[in-house]
Formats: C-alpha cells, structure tokens, sequence
C-alpha cells in the first residue's frame, strides 16, 4: 500500500526534533559541520546512536535536527554513561573480576 504524503506535511514533520517529536523552534542540527572545533568527546550523532540506541544517518530523510532539550538529555546520559563505565573497570581493577563475557545467542530462523 502507497502512502502519500503532501510536501506540507513532508515539511512539517522534518522541522520536528527527531528524538521527541517536539515542534520546538530552538533546535541544533545532528551533524554539525564543524564538529571538531566544539573539542567535545563525541560527536552529537555518536552519542545519539550509543545512548539512545537509534541509527541517524545524515542522507536519511529524517528530521536532522534536535531540540535543545534532548541535546542536555543526550549529553547528561552520555556523562552518565562515562561515570558508569568507569566506576564499573575501577571496581573490577580493585577487585580483581575480570569482565562479563558476552553470552553468545544462537539465532534461529523459521521460514513458513
């Protein structure tokens, strides 16, 4: 089945943030063109696809921006992350507990 959607529309949703839906006009892009020059850690589309767990893709026609808001939740959550990460090998180093091995999976698939 076809969907259409009328360039409004199009448009309309595209100038939403991509990570809340939110209509908020304060809004940075995903892909800054100068993201080396900020001297952050990561950049904005990195800490998005290992925070929040969704693929951004610069040619993706999906709204590239987000809005202010999600940009401190994403950074807070990336922080958060670190500290996590950290603490984790810290107490690991002093406790002399080697790290989880990942479990394999088995995937199996079903045709019918």
């Amino acid at each position: 089945m076809e969907r259409i959607v009328d360039c409004n529309q199009l448009q309309q949703f595209l100038n939403y943030c991509r990570l809340c839906g939110a209509d908020n006009p304060d809004k940075v892009p995903i892909f800054e063109e100068d993201e080396e020059l900020f001297g952050d850690v990561a950049p904005l589309w990195k800490k998005i696809e290992e925070c929040v767990a969704i693929q951004v893709c610069k040619n993706d026609q999906m709204p590239q921006e987000i809005c202010l808001q999600c940009i401190d939740k994403v950074n807070d959550f990336f922080e958060y992350r670190a500290v996590c990460a950290a603490t984790d090998s810290q107490t690991r180093a002093i406790l002399n507990v080697a790290p989880d091995e990942p479990e394999s999976v088995m995937v199996k698939t079903i045709w019918r």
